[in-house]
């Protein structure tokens, strides 16, 4: 019973670590976004994001914290292909039960942003990030 009780607690925490991480992720990638990528509605809204951002999180929670930076960029900020499958991405998120399916909803979206949006550190820190989180 001890353990079970030790596997079960594991398991939680990795959950949370993983959960945490997926939202340090979104929290990275939004702070290399450029201002003028973003809505100036996000402004005021940023602060309490990101101290959300810093809890401790479920995989729909940052789900949520994902879709609510998604629908302050600009949609000048991401290719025009978005368009036709960000409906899709919604509904996935909005689905999402786990770490690993926001981390990829996350890496999907990132794919659309364009360069132009994000700071030239962005360029060289990408690759290690998607690894990261793969």
């Amino acid at each position: 019973m001890k353990s079970l009780f030790l596997i079960l607690t594991t398991v939680l925490t990795l959950n949370h670590v993983q959960s945490q991480n997926v939202a340090n992720y979104i929290l990275e990638l939004e702070s290399n976004t450029k201002w003028d990528a973003v809505e100036a509605t996000w402004a005021p809204l940023r602060n309490a994001w990101v101290a959300e951002s810093k809890k401790r999180n479920t995989a729909q929670t940052t789900a949520g914290l994902l879709l609510s930076f998604e629908s302050n960029l600009k949609w000048t900020s991401v290719e025009e292909s978005w368009k036709t499958n960000r409906d899709k991405w919604v509904a996935n998120c909005e689905k999402a039960t786990s770490n690993a399916q926001v981390a990829g909803l996350l890496i999907e979206l990132e794919s659309y942003i364009k360069w132009t949006a994000v700071d030239e550190k962005w360029k060289t820190r990408r690759d290690a990030w998607i690894k990261e989180l793969k």
